[in-house]
């Protein structure tokens, strides 16, 4: 073995490159969505809530971003701290989906969304931004990139879905909080 191949093979090596990191990113965060957003309006039906109640209530994420999506950047770049700013965002969401669980009526399940919404508004518009300047700095495509997600979030209805059987059961809730905490552990990477 050359002194060249000793040198090569002695450096530390790292898990997953920058890229396999934000695909990972993007496939845990879109799978957790998968785990939640196809169930969770017919989780509210089946606890008696109002069409009018489950609409006002899924009206509250895209509001949520379109307002606040802008607010959480600007703290973000005020204090260089993107993704810390994520990181902060998506550890609470894994207790307000705990609590949500056990929520049953629309006045405990509305501040719960609320919240859910808010913390939730920057995480794509950060994970877009990380995903596109990984793509620039090292060549890749951003679309192989987020890809993943929908890979994930496939999986993720697919798998929750089986898991539930032919019955909607809370379970799909602690599959998303769980989703979370890892999409939250991934941005260390």
């Amino acid at each position: 073995m050359s002194f060249e191949q000793s040198k090569i093979t002695s450096q530390p090596r790292r898990w997953l490159s920058p890229g396999g990191w934000m695909s990972l990113g993007y496939w845990c965060y879109f799978g957790a969505v998968g785990f939640f957003f196809p169930y969770i309006s017919l989780h509210y039906h089946n606890l008696g809530l109002s069409g009018q109640q489950i609409g006002m209530i899924s009206a509250l994420g895209p509001f949520a971003t379109a307002l606040l999506a802008p607010v959480w950047g600007m703290i973000a770049d005020l204090y260089n701290a993107h993704r810390l700013v994520l990181r902060l965002a998506l550890a609470p969401v894994v207790i307000i989906i705990i609590l949500l669980a056990q929520a049953t009526s629309f006045a405990a399940i509305l501040p719960l969304i609320l919240i859910h919404s808010i913390l939730l508004a920057p995480a794509m518009p950060f994970m877009d931004g990380y995903g596109v300047a990984i793509s620039e700095r090292y060549k890749l495509s951003f679309g192989q990139l987020r890809f993943w997600g929908t890979v994930g979030f496939i999986m993720g209805v697919f798998a929750i879905g089986q898991w539930m059987g032919g019955q909607l059961t809370p379970v799909f809730l602690y599959a998303y909080a769980g989703g979370m905490f890892v999409t939250f552990l991934v941005t260390f990477g």
